[in-house]
């Protein structure tokens, strides 16, 4: 499955994990046509390999989850969906260290590598995916700007 994902103003996609990728920033209907998109996608990839799917969100708050039952028959591959939005609840949920969130932050490479890994460790599911970013319209920097998305899978 090809997925775009990350910043591209990190300037490292040489460093990033093959399932973490960087790209464009998101407005918020991007931002609900990819969640709509991944959740098509996810729906095909189930069919072509039978398996079970999980998922944590951050930034889209339970949208990717609505979209994922929203397909028919998903009932049959999607067994449950972590909303982590704060980040007491990527540990307390997922696992997340503290120290990944004080050192690298909640929207970063390493934090959706971490949720993901979290996915997998907490439910059943073969296939998980992992949602972190900033939606906006505030709260991004300079260094992570509003649209800037990680996604893990």
């Amino acid at each position: 499955m090809e997925l775009e994902m990350g910043s591209p103003q990190t300037g490292h996609q040489a460093d990033f994990d093959p399932h973490v990728k960087p790209a464009d920033p998101l407005t918020e209907e991007g931002l609900r046509e990819r969640a709509c998109l991944m959740a098509l996608e996810l729906s095909r990839l189930e069919q072509r390999n039978p398996c079970t799917i999980a998922c944590a969100e951050s930034l889209t708050g339970g949208l990717l989850c609505d979209f994922i039952v929203s397909v028919p028959g998903s009932s049959a591959y999607f067994e449950r969906g972590f909303i982590t939005y704060a980040n007491r609840a990527k540990q307390e949920m997922l696992g997340v260290s503290p120290e990944i969130l004080e050192n690298e932050g909640a929207v970063s490479h390493a934090c959706a590598k971490a949720m993901v890994e979290g996915v997998l460790r907490h439910s059943g599911a073969r296939l998980a995916v992992a949602l972190t970013g900033i939606a906006g319209p505030t709260g991004g920097s300079e260094q992570k700007p509003v649209g800037t998305v990680f996604i893990a899978f």
